[in-house]
């Protein structure tokens, strides 16, 4: 995430705007003014994925339209062959609205990949430290943000490291936080 002040929502639509029409591929990570973390994920010009509270379009449409400032920044990832969430023009034409009440739920079923009998008993604030500290380092600044959310959102510790994961572009780099977790919440549970 840039180091700059929270710039207009319109800045925001246009790049979007621009990533449509350039066919283009990546993630785009956004911090609204009201301190909530956003991700976007587009292939060859298609919105393929998105993220705040959950995986669901209208969460995220109704996050965007409560804000009016963002912090954002765009990172390249691999193209992925995902079905269109949405079209670009729609979803641009309702944050321009700020009218999501015609949006259905879009939730996608998340996949876990640590296996489920590793479950280890760590109280949240503990956890919340330990998310924040590895996925500093693979999503950047909106990390505390999106580890807040995905406890507030999540019961099963699992769900929660899954749902962070999957934030992160790169397939190599999802797998090597999930890891590197599992290494410190072992070393934990040793203690």
């Amino acid at each position: 995430m840039a180091k700059t002040q929270f710039i207009s929502k319109k800045r925001l639509i246009s790049v979007i705007r621009k990533i449509g029409d350039s066919n283009g591929t990546g993630l785009v990570s956004i911090l609204t003014d009201t301190q909530r973390a956003v991700l976007l994920k587009f292939s060859r010009g298609m919105l393929i994925h998105c993220y705040s509270r959950s995986r669901d379009i209208a969460v995220v449409l109704q996050v965007l339209n409560e804000t009016d400032f963002v912090k954002f920044s765009f990172t390249s990832v691999p193209v992925e062959n995902l079905p269109e969430l949405m079209s670009i023009d729609t979803f641009t034409e309702i944050l321009e609205s700020g009218d999501n009440r015609g949006v259905k739920s879009s939730s996608t079923p998340q996949q876990s990949v640590v296996a489920k009998s590793d479950q280890t008993d760590i109280t949240r604030e503990p956890l919340k430290e330990l998310l924040v500290d590895i996925a500093s380092e693979y999503i950047g600044l909106v990390a505390e943000i999106v580890v807040d959310e995905s406890l507030d959102s999540n019961a099963d510790t699992f769900a929660v490291i899954d749902t962070i994961a999957d934030m992160i572009p790169e397939p190599e780099r999802a797998a090597a936080f999930r890891e590197a977790v599992e290494i410190r919440m072992k070393l934990a549970a040793d203690l």
